[in-house]
């Protein structure tokens, strides 16, 4: 759609039909905001249509400039534009990836907001994981992620960052969890807030010395460290028998199945 000579970008059906079954950048960081309700809604159809307002449609229509002004500042042009990648060994997974800039992939957002760049950062940082892990399957030479906000007040903002793997992990376990409930149609409730991993030059050096729970907790630790030892290495040992082509295994109390992701899960069998 043109208007007096700005041109305004709306997605063709083709876009959103190649969502279909998808799970895109998008909804990744509310996902690991809780709002698993609000996640579920939106990928079913009862989420809210957003075509009519105002704030996404500019975030999309100023892209290419947003991506033209980074070039300008920091030399490196931006590529891939809107490419739509698919992880080649999760087929659920999916993200229409901004852009490339050099070695990162690049995640371009407008925001009429106040806050900082780290704020910033965190607001998306489900998103960024999301489609640089899409990014880093599809291509190894991928290193990590950028950011580029411009501000309401035209400040473009740059932050750039690494996938955390422990974040990444609970990302994807949430991600799997959410597509199971929509195919067997069960709405999920809320959970808890996974927060976004601090960068390292914002780390503190703290003494837990006067706190009982550190005490007790620390005490729980050291006393089951050689247990803990035993576990581990029973369950990559246990993990280390089952062939590639079996989907199930059990005995002796114990189940182990495979999951969509070829990742393998113990547990107990209760009786």
């Amino acid at each position: 759609m043109q208007t007096q000579g700005l041109v305004v970008l709306s997605h063709p059906p083709e876009w959103h039909a190649r969502r279909e079954g998808k799970f895109t950048g998008s909804p990744a960081s509310p996902l690991m905001r809780g709002e698993l309700t609000e996640v579920y809604d939106g990928m079913t159809g009862g989420g809210k249509d957003l075509s009519g307002v105002i704030l996404p449609t500019m975030g999309t229509t100023l892209q290419p400039l947003i991506a033209h002004h980074y070039e300008l500042q920091t030399g490196t042009p931006i590529t891939e534009y809107e490419a739509w990648k698919v992880h080649p060994e999760i087929e659920w997974m999916a993200c229409n990836q901004d852009g490339r800039a050099g070695d990162r992939m690049a995640e371009i957002k407008f925001t009429t907001g106040r806050k900082s760049l780290p704020e910033l950062v965190e607001s998306y940082m489900g998103q960024l994981v999301h489609n640089t892990i899409i990014a880093q399957a599809t291509d190894p030479a991928i290193t990590g992620w950028v950011l580029i906000v411009l501000t309401g007040w035209g400040a473009l903002q740059i932050q750039e960052g690494a996938v955390d793997p422990f974040y990444a992990d609970i990302l994807m376990e949430r991600e799997e969890a959410m597509m199971e409930c929509i195919k067997a149609g069960a709405r999920p409730g809320d959970g808890i807030v996974v927060a976004a991993p601090v960068p390292q030059s914002e780390w503190r050096t703290v003494d837990m010395t006067g706190s009982n729970e550190w005490a007790s907790l620390a005490t729980d630790w050291l006393g089951n460290k050689s247990a803990a030892a035993k576990f581990d290495k029973a369950g990559k040992g246990i993990k280390e028998l089952i062939e590639p082509d079996v989907g199930e295994a059990g005995g002796y109390g114990l189940k182990v199945k495979r999951a969509k992701n070829n990742s393998l899960r113990i547990s107990e069998v209760k009786s």
